[in-house]
């Protein structure tokens, strides 16, 4: 459905899944990643189960502008620790915020990666700005879904400062690099594996559809 800032949709399992194989978090160190969208916070916990289990240094932080969604997505976050999907420790946190707000440049100048769901803001130019001021060369952007209406559709590779691939036979996600004088990573391999436990109680108990 449509929102103030853009449309709300839960994004496919299938997408999820194809999102997590092109996001490649490294084992080590602390990265950042970035859902941009992340509404109830049902594909931000799926991330964070799956790229935790790889490295628990990781941290996933969801952005959400409809606060009444991130008080959804915290009580999912609570309940998913309580029985055991995540660490009590995990980094994992969901905040209220415009994506073009002064608050937001310092989590994109620190991303790895950042997550976006097509369509999830109907200001898809400042969005695209804003990232292109704020990611570090090397930082990727995972655009998520086709977006059949032009004007909505991330215009990242238009700005000069991003490199575009999509993987053949997996259209729903293309990946975008931001430029640098190092050689990019070869978008490959879209294999993951689900997550062990399901998410489904902890969504069904915080009303979630």
């Amino acid at each position: 459905f449509e929102r103030e800032k853009g449309r709300y949709v839960n994004m496919p399992g299938i997408y999820v899944n194809y999102a997590l194989a092109a996001l490649d978090v490294p084992a080590e160190g602390s990265p950042l990643i970035v859902d941009a969208g992340s509404g109830k916070g049902k594909s931000t916990l799926h991330f964070a189960i799956e790229i935790l289990k790889k490295n628990p240094n990781a941290e996933i932080v969801g952005v959400e502008f409809e606060a009444g969604m991130v008080e959804e997505a915290n009580r999912a976050l609570l309940l998913a620790k309580k029985r055991g999907l995540l660490a009590k420790n995990a980094k994992v946190s969901f905040v209220t915020a415009d994506f073009n707000s002064p608050e937001m440049e310092p989590i994109f100048q620190s991303a790895f990666a950042v997550i976006y769901a097509e369509a999830g803001t109907s200001d898809v130019k400042t969005f695209a700005q804003t990232l292109e001021v704020n990611l570090h060369p090397g930082a990727r952007v995972i655009a998520v879904g086709k977006n059949t209406i032009e004007e909505r559709k991330l215009p990242l590779k238009e700005t000069g400062s991003f490199e575009a691939q999509e993987a053949e036979g997996f259209s729903p996600v293309t990946v975008y690099t931001k430029r640098s004088e190092m050689r990019t990573q070869v978008f490959e391999g879209l294999k993951t594996k689900t997550a062990e436990k399901s998410l489904s109680s902890v969504i069904s108990e915080t009303g979630e559809e």
